[in-house]
């Protein structure tokens, strides 16, 4: 049998974040009946997630409805575990003694499923899913769950689900278009999704570069190590600004820092110039770019992947630089990466994780490395040509830059010359922003709001003053 789990490591992004992917209740009764009123106050609490109020009520009303105890007693007991006081396992023994008095009910299996999967029990979850699917093939949420149970873990069934999920459009677009294009990495068939590097992948970009802004070196770099970080206006006073600042307060430093600026304005250029001035120790360079009208260079998918292409021209080009690391800008800097001997000894350095993840998170774009050698640079130009390639032909989409570099590491990892850190190593156990991290990023939804990183970049504006 296939060991499911495997999905232990994963997102729960990919079990969690859908709607329908919830216990699913029966009604039991008719809207237009008392009890079946009664079951829908109950669900509207619950839906406003006033969970207490929802037990209490169903309390009320198995006095009112004693001969509709089972439906309210099933409720309440939902409700009880939605407030966290029932675990998993009771909730789905629960289950299990409905099944025996409802055999046909495909919700029952998908509910213990569910559950199984909340406990990160995949294994089990597959069983119950499989058994719900055989009852129900229709029921939207034991199709999704499936078929990310089979997709993560690597088991080709999932093939026999994606038709139906495409065509449902149970799953969003974008997701179902990365699918379709790992697929065409993983058999080497290029699409019109997405195109793979050219076989001479130097002389393609030298060719493709013409077409796009010219990289203006404003102030090269003097060192050896770099670290590069790109970003628009926006993301240049929000979060780069911070960045410089964080790593300021490092006590050895045996790196640069090169900022790589989109479409700046005068005034941007002027702020880092400032940051330079005040701050010889961080040994600023920069570069810049400015629009251009045969592309879409003022979104956000072009920005996620452009910034690779900036940063090996740098290393190309440099004759200072021997090792270039591209960050996210929007981190900030914990700790010396270059006094990682895992970072400072490597030839190419990817941010991986865990095996059972989707190719376009088996990389992370937020750390990558990159020396000046043989081997590094033909891996690095792999990497760069199918970037531009696929910007060239209007093909930029999220995850671009991560796909781009799970293509190069299948294309190149044989040479023994790429290594990995998982991401906990780099940004910390599950992004906690912990002490000991090398830096610290966001998660998805933690850009705003009082959370670690904010309070930390609120401490080095007041601290150095230099907001605007």
């Amino acid at each position: 049998m296939k060991n499911y789990d495997s999905c232990k490591d994963i997102n729960s992004y990919y079990f969690e974040n859908y709607l329908p992917l919830s216990i699913a209740m029966p009604g039991f009764y008719s809207a237009d009946t008392d009890e079946g009123s009664a079951i829908l106050e109950i669900k509207a609490l619950i839906d406003r997630q006033e969970y207490s109020n929802a037990v209490s009520l169903a309390e009320t009303y198995l006095l009112k409805f004693p001969h509709a105890q089972d439906a309210l007693l099933a409720w309440q007991i939902y409700g009880y575990w939605l407030q966290g006081n029932i675990p998993n396992e009771a909730f789905i023994d629960y289950f299990q003694t409905l099944e025996e008095f409802l055999p046909q009910e495909a919700f029952l299996n998908f509910n213990k499923g569910f559950l199984y999967t909340k406990s990160k029990k995949f294994n089990e979850a597959v069983k119950e899913l499989e058994i719900a699917y055989s009852k129900n093939s229709s029921f939207v949420p034991t199709v999704i769950l499936l078929f990310w149970i089979y997709y993560l873990s690597g088991d080709p069934q999932w093939k026999k689900l994606f038709v139906y999920v495409e065509n449902s459009k149970i799953i969003q677009d974008q997701q179902v278009r990365l699918i379709k294009v790992i697929e065409s990495i993983e058999t080497k068939k290029e699409t019109s999704l997405y195109v793979s590097a050219d076989s001479d992948p130097k002389k393609s970009i030298t060719e493709l570069l013409y077409k796009f802004p010219s990289l203006i070196i404003e102030k090269e770099p003097t060192e050896e190590n770099i670290l590069f970080v790109a970003a628009e206006t926006k993301y240049f006073r929000t979060f780069v600004t911070t960045f410089l600042l964080s790593g300021r307060e490092l006590e050895i430093r045996n790196f640069g820092i090169h900022v790589h600026l989109y479409h700046p304005s005068p005034a941007d250029v002027e702020l880092l110039k400032k940051y330079d001035r005040a701050y010889p120790e961080l040994k600023l360079s920069y570069s810049t770019e400015q629009s251009s009208t045969s592309f879409d260079t003022q979104n956000a998918n072009y920005y996620s992947s452009m910034r690779f292409c900036r940063a090996y021209e740098i290393l190309e080009k440099s004759e200072a630089v021997k090792k270039i690391s591209v960050v996210d800008a929007d981190s900030l800097i914990r700790a010396n990466p270059y006094g990682d001997k895992n970072i400072i000894n490597s030839t190419v350095l990817l941010t991986g994780t865990p095996e059972a993840s989707p190719g376009w998170d088996r990389f992370a774009g937020g750390f990558v490395s990159f020396s000046k050698t043989k081997n590094s640079l033909q891996a690095f130009e792999y990497f760069v040509n199918i970037v531009l390639k696929n910007i060239s032909k209007d093909n930029a989409f999220w995850f671009m830059d991560q796909i781009a570099l799970l293509d190069m590491y299948q294309e190149f990892s044989a040479s023994g010359d790429i290594s990995t850190l998982p991401g906990d190593y780099i940004f910390g156990k599950n992004l906690q922003h912990e002490a000991g991290s090398l830096f610290w990023t966001y998660t998805n939804d933690s850009k705003i709001g009082d959370n670690a990183v904010n309070r930390e970049r609120n401490r080095l504006f007041n601290a150095h003053g230099l907001k605007d």
